[in-house]
């Protein structure tokens, strides 16, 4: 079945900590999961304790998607120990695949392992842009944050994903504050905007003529008093 979300089968999501990165992640299986009967989530994180979206497993097996990532099982270990089948779906041309990369160019990092599985097969990455973080608020950072993700993820950067927010305060101009940056970022490198991501009640006050697909996220990551 062909993707709508575009051509690739194995979708690598990157970015800052705290970008939301991971709660796109989550939605965007969900997404695929709609149109496609074999969906994996790949959990590459090794980098961040607390919001990784392995902690989701139960979830998303009630959704048939299925998550592969640290061989060690327990919300509270953090070891970088990766599990050996996590080449399973990148490899089984039946499945869409997420990859939940580490925060920031070090997870990235890890992609080297799987070098070897991703030659040749259809994938893309996706770099997510939340302005409100330090590293990514003005182009020259941000350029260069991408640019060290994709030198160390060995390919380019195929689209960005605008998740600009702060949490619970998050207001239409948070949206634009991030999309005017994903703007700069398009047009001087040529990389489109593939979704404007965040939360339901703020897409549907946005201007219908942005660049990307307005993407409404269901938030898995945090609990109520902390959106």
């Amino acid at each position: 079945m062909e993707n709508k979300q575009g051509q690739a089968r194995i979708h690598l999501i990157s970015g800052h900590y705290g970008s939301g990165k991971t709660e796109f992640a989550l939605n965007y299986a969900l997404r695929l999961r709609q149109d496609h009967q074999k969906v994996a989530i790949v959990d590459l994180d090794i980098v961040n304790l607390y919001f990784r979206s392995r902690e989701y497993e139960d979830m998303l097996a009630a959704h048939d998607i299925q998550v592969f990532g640290s061989s060690v099982k327990g919300s509270q270990v953090d070891l970088p120990a990766l599990a050996a089948n996590i080449q399973m779906p990148l490899q089984d041309a039946a499945y869409q695949v997420v990859v939940d990369l580490g925060g920031n160019p070090v997870g990235a990092r890890v992609l080297g392992y799987y070098r070897d599985v991703l030659e040749g097969r259809s994938a893309e990455l996706l770099f997510v842009v939340n302005r409100h973080r330090p590293e990514t608020s003005n182009l020259k950072d941000t350029e260069v944050f991408m640019q060290d993700i994709a030198r160390l993820a060995r390919m380019p950067v195929s689209a960005l994903v605008n998740t600009t927010h702060l949490l619970k305060e998050t207001t239409v101009q948070d949206i634009l504050y991030g999309q005017e940056l994903c703007e700069a970022i398009r047009d001087k490198y040529d990389i489109p905007i593939r979704y404007i991501a965040c939360r339901s009640e703020i897409c549907d006050k946005l201007p219908e003529n942005l660049d990307g697909e307005v993407f409404p996220l269901k938030i898995f990551m945090r609990a109520d008093w902390m959106l």
